[in-house]
């Protein structure tokens, strides 16, 4: 695992909370799945790639 990975998912995590957000809401905010965000907070997946 990647650290940059692991300071991002954190990252993620700590404003989600901030924001009183469940992972369902994050995740349908940003377009994503609910797993995949978990993966990201985790760590364990890199950012998907920004459309152009």
């Amino acid at each position: 695992m990647d650290y940059d990975n692991k300071i991002i998912g954190a990252n993620i995590h700590y404003e989600r909370q901030l924001r009183n957000m469940s992972i369902d809401e994050a995740a349908e905010m940003l377009d994503m799945a609910p797993f995949f965000l978990g993966l990201l907070e985790r760590g364990q997946r890199e950012k998907p790639p920004l459309p152009i």
